[in-house]
């Protein structure tokens, strides 16, 4: 149950590139081994805590690349050593968000919708190409769109909501 990150615990190599299905798979064994019902070792039902953690963190891309970035001690998710936008990106960010709480159909909501989602999986593969490349300059300046990106559709999501309510 010793292990130096989350990729060790479900025996993968810590690249941004993971099998999902593999993952999961591996996530399904170890809860099958050391869940407490099952085991009743101290050391396991704390190790249970980091296998779900880990699970969450590795099977999202945004917060994967973000885990992987933490692993050259790069910090975006941090509030006190993390790295800060740029202002470009501050003011794109709002200027998305402020199209999206100016809409006022559900169909036009969807569209801008897609759009964000083209723009996070082009982020994707960007941060994958940098960081298998060893740029990490340019893989934490993607992931930082990469997370705000995430968080739009967390709230284009809200306001799909409120205009169905």
């Amino acid at each position: 149950m010793q292990y130096n990150n989350y990729f060790e615990i479900f025996g993968l190599n810590p690249e941004f590139n993971v099998d999902t299905d593999n993952l999961h798979n591996e996530y399904l064994k170890l809860q099958e081994r050391y869940h407490p019902d099952k085991n009743s070792d101290l050391n396991s039902a704390s190790f249970i805590l980091d296998i779900n953690k880990a699970y969450k963190i590795l099977k999202d891309e945004v917060s994967r690349a973000l885990y992987l970035l933490t692993m050259h001690n790069i910090f975006i998710s941090d509030e006190a050593s993390r790295i800060k936008p740029s202002q470009l990106l501050v003011l794109e960010i709002l200027e998305i968000k402020e199209t999206i709480y100016s809409l006022g159909s559900l169909s036009e909501l969807k569209l801008e919708e897609q759009i964000i989602k083209n723009n996070l999986a082009d982020f994707i593969k960007q941060f994958s190409t940098f960081y298998t490349q060893y740029d990490l300059f340019n893989a934490t300046e993607v992931a930082l769109k990469m997370q705000y990106y995430k968080k739009i559709l967390e709230d284009i999501k809200i306001c799909k909501q409120k205009l169905l309510d």
